[in-house]
């Protein structure tokens, strides 16, 4: 499963998440949406996104700390 997240530098929410997968031992790639173009910055928001961090799988994306969903990921991550 690939799993990308976009994160900014001190955003408390980012660092939750990625502490969790860290935690679990699930890889993902982290970029820090400060390094991104004008133009992967604006395909972001034209898929709707406006918070941090966002997060996208195989199958999905959201965006914020999402309990729920970390929940849901790293069960599918253990389970594999």
């Amino acid at each position: 499963m690939s799993i990308t997240i976009y994160t900014a530098e001190g955003c408390e929410n980012c660092h939750r998440t990625t502490d969790v997968l860290t935690r679990k031992g699930i890889e993902f790639e982290a970029v820090d949406v400060n390094t991104l173009s004008e133009a992967e910055t604006e395909e972001l928001r034209a898929q709707g996104f406006r918070g941090l961090p966002i997060i996208v799988t195989d199958s999905e994306a959201w965006c914020g700390l999402r309990v729920d969903k970390l929940v849901t990921l790293t069960a599918e991550a253990v389970a594999r």
